[in-house]
């Protein structure tokens, strides 16, 4: 092979420059309107995508505050409705005492 394929890439464009300058700014305004279209379907679609975004977080949010919910009520009925009291030496009373701390 004689020259690589990017030493023949500048040939190319200098002949197509050569053979077809009178319609280089054509190319150039379908380019650029090309890269605007492009440009403003990524801005729509960037919306799309963060309206997306919020709307999956809201979701998530109320499924969380759904199992917090479920969770509170799974810990109500196990309690069967009693309220946690604090135990107290007194309360205690009925166990047995040791009979080396009697004695002595």
């Amino acid at each position: 092979m004689l020259f690589g394929f990017w030493s023949w890439v500048p040939v190319v464009l200098i002949v197509l420059a050569i053979f077809y300058a009178n319609k280089l700014p054509e190319l150039r305004r379908q380019a650029e309107e090309k890269l605007k279209e492009g440009k403003v379907i990524l801005e729509k679609s960037k919306k799309e995508l963060e309206v997306k975004a919020a709307v999956m977080a809201e979701k998530a949010k109320e499924k969380q505050k759904k199992v917090k919910e479920k969770a509170s009520e799974a810990k109500k009925e196990d309690n069967f409705g009693l309220e946690e009291e604090e135990i107290t030496v007194e309360d205690l009373s009925f166990m047995p005492t040791d009979e080396k701390k009697d004695k002595q």
